[in-house]
């Protein structure tokens, strides 16, 4: 007599697919089925929004990846990007750090080795350990080519799955107008 447990979801009851009864194998994680972890999974970024949102200073909300998965109206503004056109993006990428278009890319140059946002965000992942106001800067594009330099302080703070980042003072400076971009050999043309 085969007296087999079955394996059901833990919120809604539906039978698990083992890996023996599909053609490719899937991990099954908490003993819930694709559907109900991906709606908990939602629930619990849209309530994390929620709370970025509520701040004054300008928040990303950063996954365990260094992507943006949420940020308030001043970080918005900051970028001046709406979230639609920056989530998913590495920080380089949606800052439009110079660096970020080298070829290897955001978080891959030899800039990014001593990048205080990059350091400031692997430590917290890492370690847990939140940053308080560390002094940053970004040379970024504009639309006219011309490069500005931003100065900042960010702050980081782990929150369960994600990273809340803090940009707080942003000054500028303009650098010139066309700037030399820097090439993959780190030359400038």
């Amino acid at each position: 007599m085969d007296v087999s447990l079955k394996k059901v979801c833990s919120k809604c009851k539906k039978e698990l697919i083992t890996p023996s009864k599909q053609s490719r194998a899937r991990v099954i994680s908490q003993s819930l089925c694709k559907e109900c972890w991906t709606q908990i999974w939602s629930d619990r970024l849209q309530s994390s929004r929620e709370i970025v949102d509520k701040f004054d200073s300008p928040i990303l909300l950063m996954d365990n990846n260094l992507r943006i998965q949420a940020a308030n109206a001043r970080a918005q503004k900051i970028l001046g990007r709406p979230l639609a056109d920056i989530k998913n993006y590495l920080p380089g990428d949606a800052m439009e750090c110079i660096n970020a278009r080298l070829p290897s890319g955001c978080g891959q140059t030899m800039h990014c080795q001593t990048c205080a946002l990059r350091k400031a965000l692997e430590m917290t992942i890492t370690t847990g350990t939140g940053v308080e106001k560390s002094p940053a800067y970004q040379d970024t594009y504009q639309k006219d080519g011309s490069v500005i330099r931003h100065f900042y302080y960010i702050s980081t703070e782990k929150m369960e799955d994600f990273i809340l980042l803090r940009i707080d003072e942003v000054q500028t400076l303009a650098t010139g107008q066309a700037a030399r971009r820097p090439t993959a050999d780190n030359s400038v043309s």
